[in-house]
């Protein structure tokens, strides 16, 4: 009998994937563009932001990055032998370790907030220590049902189902944005807060229904289920480290200026999106397909490579459209309310020099979840480790330059990071080839880059949205043309109809 885990992933559901993760990310940025409009680059949404960094780094790179990778691909090998006992013990295990665990570090850090608000803004004064101690403290409730989230998540991806972690999350960033945008009249920085922690249960509250159908939530936890412990804890170190960079940066930026913060921030945001939209839905699948494929061959290591090779792809076109659209693709997506022309132009300028990393960062998550799946997770840690080390000989070298100077030291510690995970995939031996026709798509890209410029200042474009369009439907004709050039070259030269 045909389990849901075995069945081959179709094209409508990874175009299903994509536009799930298309709306959350719009409703994200509807949200993060609210906070913009109602706040402004201000001390307030400097103070919000710095505050989240605990409980999102907590949440996306601890449990999300570190502990559901590789619980995923262990369970994904119990599915794969067909024991779905031995999985559902695994899985309730680990469920009770970390509620017992991630409980008391919640309580604690609501009971420290204070304290680990001066560690994280030193640069500002009394009262922003204040309101970010406060923040913090509300926010630890987001990041503690965030992070049970993501490890229910780890167990529905584990055994196939791919769509519910997507539309759950599109779910919370709806409720999230409808909860900040309810109160009338002048709201406070605290809502934005409060909005986080309603999306956050949102999403869980989706995810139970399915887990318990598929009997995650219905084994009992079992002395002989080997939760992977250690691969998790390097994965924590390795992203430990990468969240060592987000730490890092918070004191450089809190002495950079008002706003420094909240633009690195907004900045942030959008150049995340193209990993949001591609890299993540597609590694989600990769992630257990491949892990199952070593219990049980033939599996899909091309079927890895291969999509790991669009994924570049895209990433690749999406660093340069937001290199060449940078200052329109700012003002539409933060010009209005509170956020005036010149946070708009400064956010503009970061945003340009922050296009590169749209690249390292999709690249990162896909070939970290690829190199987990391989059981060489040593490697992820030394790659992220380099990132770090990188970050901070760069941060303060280039910290006079202010919030620019910063900008590019992000790059820094993410090539750094990208270039440590793509050596072990480029040796010789390996299954998986995920730079299949690279100097191709490079040639296209900065190719196209010249051409996405130009059509930002096209005479039809008389707004913004209209100089976003044009630059995106030039500049992805132009990327696609010289993509598809060499098989069409080839097929013309064979005698073969296109």
């Amino acid at each position: 009998m045909t389990t849901l885990h075995e069945r081959l992933p179709s094209r409508s559901l990874y175009a299903l994937l994509i536009a799930v993760s298309a709306g959350s990310a719009l409703l994200g940025f509807v949200r993060e563009a609210s906070i913009g409009a109602l706040h402004g680059a201000s001390r307030g949404t400097d103070a919000y932001y710095a505050a989240l960094t605990i409980p999102f780094t907590a949440a996306y790179f601890l449990v999300g990055g570190a502990l559901a990778p590789a619980l995923t691909a262990a369970l994904a090998r119990h599915f794969a032998m067909g024991d779905r006992d031995a999985a559902g013990a695994l899985f309730a295990r680990s469920l009770r370790s970390f509620v017992l665990a991630g409980g008391f570090s919640a309580v604690t850090l609501a009971f420290l907030a204070p304290h680990a608000a001066r560690f994280i803004v030193p640069g500002f004064d009394a009262a922003g220590i204040v309101l970010t101690g406060r923040l913090l403290r509300i926010l630890v409730l987001y990041g503690a049902l965030t992070s049970l989230g993501q490890l229910v998540t780890a167990g529905l991806i584990a055994a196939g189902a791919y769509r519910t972690a997507p539309l759950a999350v599109l779910a919370g960033n709806a409720v999230s944005l409808l909860v900040l945008l309810l109160p009338s009249g002048r709201a406070s920085i605290e809502s934005a807060a409060w909005a986080m922690n309603a999306g956050s249960a949102v999403f869980l509250i989706g995810l139970l229904p399915r887990a318990f159908s598929l009997g995650l939530l219905a084994q009992r936890p079992l002395a002989s289920a080997r939760v992977p412990w250690r691969e998790a804890a390097t994965l924590t170190l390795s992203l430990c480290a990468a969240g060592g960079v987000d730490l890092a940066e918070r004191p450089f930026a809190s002495t950079a200026g008002v706003g420094a913060i909240a633009l690195l921030a907004f900045a942030s945001k959008l150049i995340h999106l193209p990993m949001r939209l591609f890299a993540a839905p597609l590694a989600s699948v990769v992630l257990p397909r491949f892990a199952r494929s070593r219990v049980r061959p033939p599996g899909p290591s091309d079927e890895a490579g291969e999509t790991a090779s669009w994924v570049l792809r895209f990433l690749l076109y999406a660093a340069v459209l937001t290199a060449g659209a940078a200052a329109p693709l700012a003002a539409l997506a933060f010009g209005r309310g509170h956020f005036d022309a010149a946070a708009v132009a400064a956010l503009g300028r970061v945003l340009a020099l922050l296009s590169p990393a749209i690249v390292f960062i999709g690249f990162i998550e896909l070939a970290s979840k690829l190199l987990v799946a391989s059981d060489r997770v040593r490697a992820v840690a030394w790659a992220q480790g380099a990132g770090l080390l990188a970050y901070l000989v760069a941060a303060p070298a280039l910290r006079a330059q202010g919030v620019t100077g910063l900008a590019i030291a992000r790059d820094i510690a993410w090539g750094v990071a990208a270039l440590g995970l793509a050596l072990p995939l480029l040796r010789p031996h390996t299954s998986l080839r995920p730079f299949r026709r690279f100097g191709t798509s490079v040639l296209a890209a900065c190719v196209t880059l010249p051409v996405a410029v130009l059509a930002v200042h096209l005479p039809v474009s008389r707004s913004n949205l209209l100089a976003c369009v044009a630059a995106g439907g030039l500049s992805a004709a132009a990327f696609s043309l010289i993509l598809m050039g060499g098989p069409l070259m080839a097929r013309i030269r064979n005698g073969q109809r296109p």
